[in-house]
This record gives C-alpha cells, structure tokens and sequence, in this order.
C-alpha cells in the first residue's frame, strides 16, 4: 500500500543504516498478525464512540464528518466483535516479544506516501495501526523526499517499554537517514 516513493526512501533507509554497521534484516510477521489493521479501527472505533459520548452528545454540529463516521462505526460494533478484536490484540502483544527476541528495533513506514501539502490534514495513519495496538513505542525519522519534494518518514518501532533502546538507537540513526540522500528529482 505504500508509494513507489515511500517503498524506496524505505530501502534506502535500510541499506544507510547497514551501511554504518547495522545488522539489517528483511522480515514478515506471521499469519497470526493478520487482521491487526481491522482489530485497531475496530478497538479505536468502539472506544472513541463510548469514551466521546458527551462531547458528541453536546457538539455534535461541530464535529467533522470524518469524526461523526467514526462515532457511528463504533456505534454499529457489537460488544463481542470488540472482545474479539482485544482478544487478538492481546495475542499478538504476547508474541510480539520473540519478534523482539531477535530484533532491537523494526524498521518501518510512517506514511504510505510523502507528506501531504498543507495543514487540512496529517495523512493516513495505517502504518501505525498495528504498533498502537499492540502498544508499541515508535519514533519518526526523516529519511527522504517524495516526487513533490515533500518528506517521506521512516519509523523505528521498539520492544513494549524499551523506551529508551528505541530514543538510543533512534538517535544513532536519525544523523544517518538525514544525511543518506536528495530530494527525488522530477
């Protein structure tokens, strides 16, 4: 889902970072992680309907439509079906771990693509979806520039409260992706 941009900004990252004596390495989560997207919209949905009652209750018109979609989503999701999605969420926070086992930090995506232009809005969240739910700290780092000329973010991820490996190497690495490379030309 991300750009061809973002998808190259991301192997530049990684191949910066090994570059400087990382040990970088290419890896999937498993067939048990699947669904994580869905169960954090569905989790995030439930919890904002309930948690927001009153402040939609008593400013409903002054809420944007995207807010009130949320609202109703949440509305519309039966108890159960958020059970289930907290439940796979707590799977995956335990297995998570031998991920963290063999890793000090992931590499990932912060946007699908560069940044948007302007301020009406912050872009699409999807790829930190998954590492809020399963209540992750991550980092975004500037590593690169889009067609547009605009940024496109790389994000460390760390294990659960490895708060300070993750600013560590984080700070090891932000010199490296800054100085790694150009605007894309057009």
């Amino acid at each position: 889902m991300a750009s061809a941009d973002a998808q190259r900004v991301l192997l530049e990252s990684a191949e910066a970072l090994r570059k400087t004596g990382a040990q970088v390495e290419e890896m999937e989560l498993d067939d048990g992680f699947h669904g994580l997207h869905d169960a954090q919209k569905v989790v995030m949905a439930f919890e904002m309907a309930q948690s927001l009652r009153r402040e939609r209750d008593e400013h409903a018109g002054k809420l944007g439509p995207q807010l009130l979609q949320l609202f109703a989503e949440g509305d519309a999701c039966s108890p159960s079906f958020y059970q289930a999605a907290l439940a796979k969420a707590v799977d995956c926070r335990q297995r998570i771990g031998s991920v963290f086992a063999r890793f000090d930090v992931l590499l990932t995506l912060s946007a699908p693509s560069e940044a948007l232009a302007g301020l009406a809005s912050t872009g699409d969240p999807m790829f930190n979806r998954v590492w809020t739910l399963l209540h992750l700290p991550c980092v975004n780092l500037p590593a690169g520039r889009g067609e547009q000329g605009l940024p496109i973010g790389v994000q460390l991820v760390g294990p659960a409260r490895g708060d300070a490996r993750l600013l560590a190497t984080s700070t090891w690495a932000a010199p490296i992706l800054a100085s790694k490379g150009e605007p894309a030309s057009t």
